[in-house]
């Protein structure tokens, strides 16, 4: 038996029920999935039960030829098949509006016949220009999967036992839910962990030592510094404080501002390494003064503006011998990477 025939069939509810109504009356789909948040799983889950769907089923990753897709759709729809096309990975894909548009024309006519369900990584709603088919809006629906609430992190604990032959041990689950922040791919490898490593929760530090805790934090910290906090808050990755939820991946923030800073300028202090980190980060992006408000409080307490002006002032003195932080008025700051 599968992973994914374990788990239950409301995993991904309501996301999945509403995901399959779409589809069924047409719809195009788009599933935004940060990496590591279960997009992969929900391919295969939604495979895993494709006989319970009265469709044709195709199914394409980005190691399969676009061309072989297009042709096998194209003759589908011709014989008015009913199907449904689910396709991830496709944020690789070179010129994806081209795709999209080319997808769209099969459709035509009797729409209604090929729906499309395009799961994809953050960018589906952080850059969704990407997934127009030229000037025409391809989706008629757009989801999101993100981090897990407590109860969801349960039953990922137990199909990740039951597949792993791990023993489930209720006492920890809460614990998991807080290091993990609800976060599929943490949640299972702090399990690994914790079972194959002997790891214990005395000292959460040393689950930053594993490759793929780590891969998954470094990915989420990227995130932080280059997306809107309001997407953030979306996926599930920040609480509505605007503060992050993993507690894994506050430690492993914290010390990844530290060390982006203290390899450029050891005299700064914990706030204005912080800052500097975000320009550094965004190498010529203008960064405006409520982003830069935004992305202080998701480490500390809220800062007044004031407060803010004040921390830029000090940064840019600190930094000078080396970097040029400009004001462009009214429109936020840009950190120069000439040296002066």
């Amino acid at each position: 038996m599968s992973y994914y025939d374990l788990l239950p069939g409301t995993y991904f509810d309501p996301t999945y029920a509403a995901v399959i109504k779409s589809l069924l009356i047409g719809d195009n789909v788009l599933l935004v999935s940060p990496y590591g948040f279960g997009g992969k799983t929900f391919f295969n889950f939604f495979l895993s039960r494709q006989k319970t769907i009265d469709r044709t089923i195709i199914s394409w990753s980005n190691n399969l030829p676009v061309k072989t897709l297009l042709k096998q759709v194209k003759e589908n729809h011709r014989r008015g098949t009913k199907q449904i096309v689910i396709m991830r990975q496709v944020e690789k894909i070179d010129d994806l509006p081209v795709l999209l548009e080319k997808l769209n024309d099969i459709r035509q006519p009797n729409p209604q016949n090929t729906s499309y369900l395009i799961i994809t990584d953050h960018r589906g709603l952080t850059d969704i220009d990407q997934y127009l088919a030229g000037f025409n809006t391809f989706f008629s629906s757009r989801y999101l999967l993100g981090a897990f609430d407590f109860e969801k992190t349960t039953e990922n604990i137990r199909a990740n036992c039951l597949f792993f032959g791990w023993p489930y041990l209720p006492q920890n689950d809460k614990k998991v839910f807080q290091l993990s922040g609800g976060i599929p791919r943490l949640i299972k490898h702090i399990y690994k962990e914790i079972n194959e490593s002997q790891l214990t929760f005395e000292d959460p530090s040393a689950f930053l030592f594993d490759q793929s805790i780590s891969f998954q934090l470094q990915y989420l910290a990227d995130l932080i510094m280059k997306i809107d906090p309001n997407y953030l808050i979306k996926f599930g990755i920040l609480d509505a404080k605007k503060k992050i939820k993993s507690e894994l991946l506050a430690m492993f923030f914290s010390d990844l501002q530290v060390k982006i800073a203290k390899q450029n300028f050891a005299e700064l202090t914990r706030a204005e390494a912080q800052l500097f980190s975000l320009f550094f980060s965004n190498p010529d992006e203008i960064i405006s003064i409520d982003r830069v408000a935004d992305f202080l409080s998701i480490s500390d307490d809220d800062f007044s503006l004031w407060a803010v002006y004040k921390l830029i002032a000090r940064l840019k003195e600190k930094i000078k011998s080396k970097y040029d932080l400009v004001n462009l008025k009214g429109r936020g700051y840009k950190l120069g990477f000439e040296s002066r």
